[in-house]
């Protein structure tokens, strides 16, 4: 069908709504494990590598097409939205002015998603382009990657933004090339295959295929881990000087009181406050950079 072939054509009226569905082969009211289950069976079946080269641009476009419409129909909200509004798959309605479609993804950002410039001089994936091919399976390559990544690890995160300047990246994997983003720090549409990074146990969330990558890559998904935890650190960060500067203010409010008991109830009320962020940071010292 042309369902399942992921091309539905383009029709007249309220028809134009159900291409996300259509794409997935999946009902209007199809439920959510419904949704997830055909959606991996899509991306196995439809992954660019399982076909040949002169197939390989097409099955890209198809591959992004589906996870387009599983971020969307995975999330309860944008499926909302969409059932209201209908599908944009790249295109858009035509109702919208570009300040208020870059407003829209501005407000729909993670803050802390780790930069794709960064990401791209880490895993080598080129920012804001469409990538060439490439393959993660010359043996020599990957001897020589791994012991690389070994020693620019040891200096993370403090290198990471420097860590393509040292070695040359690891070739990423189509999985990685096709993603806008290899991980998020937290559930999001098709990210929702959770994993742990071993050194801090950092929680992210990658997509379906990206997992199955990270499995089969070592070396890539060391690197990966090292961004994922450079993200939660800076994070932790960004939360621990906003609980630090909320501390300051209680305390100074408390400073501005006459001597007695309530201006020591306050400054131990401010002395009390809340630092988690603060505290995982004290628990979770960077590594080292050992230079020279």
């Amino acid at each position: 069908s042309m369902a399942r072939r992921g091309k539905p054509a383009p029709s007249e009226g309220s028809s134009k709504k159900l291409q996300y569905y259509q794409l997935l082969d999946v009902s209007p009211d199809a439920t959510e494990d419904e949704i997830k289950k055909q959606y991996r069976k899509l991306a196995l079946r439809c992954h660019p590598d399982k076909v040949s080269e002169e197939e390989r641009e097409e099955a890209e476009k198809r591959f992004k097409e589906i996870n387009e419409a599983y971020g969307v129909l995975s999330d309860v909200e944008k499926r909302k939205q969409y059932d209201a509004h209908g599908p944009s798959l790249g295109q858009g309605d035509g109702d919208d002015s570009d300040e208020e479609v870059m407003a829209n993804d501005a407000a729909n950002m993670d803050p802390f998603a780790i930069p794709e410039a960064v990401l791209s001089m880490v895993i080598g994936v080129q920012p804001g382009a469409r990538p060439h091919r490439r393959h993660y399976s010359d043996h020599t390559d990957i001897s020589y990657v791994e012991a690389k990544l070994f020693t620019v690890l040891q200096m993370l995160p403090a290198l990471i933004f420097v860590a393509a300047a040292l070695l040359p990246p690891p070739e990423a994997p189509n999985s990685l090339n096709s993603a806008l983003a290899p991980f998020k720090l937290r559930r999001e549409g098709s990210y929702d295959v959770e994993l742990r990074t071993p050194s801090n146990a950092c929680t992210y969330y990658v997509t379906f295929d990206v997992a199955a990558t990270l499995e089969a890559d070592a070396p890539v998904r060391l690197v990966v881990e090292a961004a994922v935890e450079t993200a939660v650190r800076t994070k932790k960060q960004m939360e621990c000087a906003a609980e630090r500067k909320q501390q300051a203010q209680l305390t100074e409010k408390a400073k501005r009181k006459p001597k007695g008991d309530e201006r020591e109830e306050l400054l131990s009320k401010a002395r009390a406050t809340p630092m988690p962020s603060c505290v995982w940071l004290e628990a979770h010292p960077p590594p080292l950079a050992v230079f020279g």
